[in-house]
């Protein structure tokens, strides 16, 4: 009654302004989101709203002697870090899953909501992992690609607009509203299983993260909300990872979260390769050795080719090497060799990218209960 109220005082072009500004809300950046509440009044209550903050939801803590350390904001990373031992039990074979249910934390500024906004709360993610040069093709999409979802695009949301339409997934895919097919074939399967538990079909939607809401190194992502009291709620997030997560790990730990295969054919590549003469280099260059011989082999192939061309012209070329006191270093036709060759490759390495379906089950629960409510019209007493 109380919006009905207020709805009713504001004249049509206000009402449309609020309506885009809603339908766009996700996309707004702090200082955007600062204008905002300046433009308009927002308050909390009768105090004034303080301009919008970055602010770490991760709860630090110490552990043991080693110092500061966080509680998990999420259940992903350490079958990230078991990647090695997993593509194991998996035969070393590809493309795999991998899941976990348990506790994540994240410290809310002002929890509410009942299960929706919590400090302590449990998820269950799927972590799928595919190659990237695949086209990230998924073996079972066929049995899903006629499954239609309820889509709310970015570019809808772009245009300050909330409608949402009926798209089979097999046609999302193929019109590049989904990037791909692994992605798809697990928003199909949310879908799938939110009818099974009794989720009212009518109160799911698929919104996709607009530009910049994305995390950095999502290739896409689509969230699972489900309409409630509160409005539209986030249950089911669905992400396109690529590699980041195991290339972070990989770099920190030193640790090969790759996958190696042994290629059909055999790949020929041809390219500039500089061989340093280390019988002579060691003697000449002694401590510094080691760091010259780094600097060859950072060598992009462009500048490989450029440095042979001085190397024929001058019989000598200059090496930046920023870790040796000098800076630089000054190479001689006798120490080194660049020249164009043809490389045969017979294994294949990559880092795999992920797909990842991740299921906030106290926010689901709480929706399907919702959902599941009902009062005889005329006997709310008797529900």
């Amino acid at each position: 009654k109380k919006a009905k109220a207020v709805n009713a005082k504001l004249d049509d072009e206000l009402k449309k302004e609020y309506e885009e500004i809603l339908a766009k809300i996700d996309g707004y950046n702090g200082e955007e989101l600062g204008l905002l509440i300046t433009k308009h009044g927002i308050k909390n209550g009768d105090n004034e709203v303080l301009p919008p903050v970055e602010y770490n939801l991760m709860f630090s803590t110490t552990l043991g002697a080693s110092g500061p350390a966080f509680l998990r904001p999420e259940t992903a990373q350490a079958q990230f870090l078991n990647f090695a031992s997993l593509l194991e039990q998996n035969q070393n074979e590809m493309p795999f899953a991998s899941a976990s249910v348990g506790k994540s934390y994240r410290n809310e500024i002002s929890p509410r909501s009942g299960l929706l906004r919590v400090r302590e709360f449990l998820m269950g993610e799927i972590e799928m992992y595919v190659d990237p040069e695949g086209g990230k093709k998924h073996p079972r999409f066929e049995e899903i690609k006629d499954v239609e979802l309820a889509m709310l695009d970015r570019h809808t949301q772009t245009a300050g607009k909330t409608d949402v339409r009926k798209i089979p997934i097999g046609k999302a895919v193929a019109d590049g509203i989904v990037d791909n097919e692994t992605l798809g074939y697990f928003l199909a399967r949310i879908q799938q299983f939110m009818a099974k538990i009794g989720v009212d079909q009518s109160k799911l939607r698929f919104r996709q993260h607009m530009a910049n809401e994305m995390a950095h190194y999502a290739a896409d992502c689509w969230d699972a909300e489900l309409l409630t009291s509160y409005g539209w709620i986030e249950c089911v997030g669905c992400a396109d990872r690529s590699a980041y997560d195991l290339t972070v790990h990989m770099k920190k730990t030193g640790a090969p979260l790759l996958v190696r295969e042994t290629r059909k054919q055999p790949l020929h590549i041809e390219e500039w390769q500089a061989t340093l003469d280390k019988k002579k280099a060691g003697p000449k260059f002694k401590k510094d050795g080691k760091a010259i011989e780094a600097a060859i082999d950072a060598l992009t192939q462009e500048m490989r080719e450029k440095l042979s061309l001085d190397l024929e012209r001058e019989g000598k070329i200059t090496l930046e090497v920023p870790e040796i006191s000098a800076g630089s270093v000054e190479l001689e036709k006798d120490l080194i060799k660049i020249e164009k060759a043809t490389r045969i490759e017979n294994t294949r390495e990559y880092i795999p990218n992920v797909i990842e379906p991740s299921f906030g089950f106290g926010r689901i629960l709480y929706s399907l209960l919702e959902h599941s409510f009902w009062t005889r019209p005329d006997d709310a007493a008797r529900s």
